[in-house]
């Protein structure tokens, strides 16, 4: 990596490939730190395995005294706009707002194990993490609680991570690009430590840049780019029209620091790889 990218004294380290495939990493990448909400991007892959399976549908619907409507789906929960609001109060009509929970995502992950019945009963989404994509891509990714944002990883874990959402393997090309397709852009809603976007894009458990400015992947980044932050300060991210992908992993968690470092840091990794924003 040029030397002319310098990193925050809170960021340890940092990768990132450019549209030349070449892998660029600048620290350590075999510490172990905490994913926070990258973990809702691992949680997304395992409940489209069950969808691949057959044994439910991203359409099929999840009753629970937790929302309001009846008809909320595994989609509407992972894309935060069922309704659910955090801390369990009082919930509104899905498809209102989205309203960014960990709630959603917990629900998400009870409902897949009650469909998947009395065999899987005693298993966890982390888990099934483990057994599937986690083995799959070989990572050392482990759940430690909540499917929301409970995993805990290394830098190198999420390099695999990050390849499979460049060049999907794992899945089918369908379904990758269901998931990193938005859902319902045109809803408003609050992007943690952001601010409230008129369009906040979401996929179907990716975040999608869409047109929210300023935005943590930068403004080179295109509107198609999908990825996730988490309140620790570790993020990834891929943008699939200018082909650059980045992860980092932080000592400090996400603050004030991380929104003014995370957009410059995304465009200098943007002009290393020879692109530029035309202002």
């Amino acid at each position: 990596m040029s030397r002319n990218i310098e990193l925050h004294p809170n960021i340890d380290s940092i990768a990132f490939i450019g549209p030349d495939g070449h892998l660029i990493i600048r620290g350590y990448s075999n510490r172990r730190y905490r994913l926070a909400s990258i973990t809702k991007i691992l949680t997304t892959y395992v409940i489209a395995d069950a969808v691949l399976a057959g044994v439910l549908d991203f359409e099929d619907q999840v009753n629970s005294p937790k929302l309001k409507s009846r008809n909320v789906s595994f989609k509407d929960l992972l894309s935060h706009c069922s309704g659910i609001r955090p801390d369990n109060l009082d919930p509104i009509e899905r498809h209102k707002k989205r309203i960014y929970t960990n709630e959603a995502f917990d629900l998400a992950g009870e409902a897949l194990i009650t469909k998947l019945g009395q065999d899987f009963k005693t298993s966890s989404v982390g888990d099934l993490f483990k057994e599937g994509l986690g083995a799959y891509l070989q990572t050392s990714i482990e759940f430690e609680g909540s499917c929301a944002a409970s995993a805990i990883g290394t830098l190198d874990d999420l390099i695999s991570i990050m390849n499979e959402m460049r060049n999907p393997t794992y899945l089918d090309a369908q379904t990758h690009k269901q998931l990193t397709s938005a859902y319902l852009p045109e809803l408003e809603g609050i992007l943690p430590g952001w601010g409230t976007y008129k369009h906040n894009t979401f996929g179907i458990g990716f975040e999608i840049k869409g047109n929210k400015q300023p935005h943590w992947t930068g403004s080179i980044s295109s509107p198609e780019t999908f990825g996730h932050f988490g309140q620790s300060g570790a993020f990834i991210f891929h943008d699939p029209i200018n082909m650059v992908s980045a992860c980092c992993v932080t000592n400090k968690d996400f603050a004030p620091w991380a929104k003014l470092t995370y957009p410059v840091l995304s465009d200098k990794i943007y002009e290393e790889c020879g692109l530029f924003f035309d202002k």
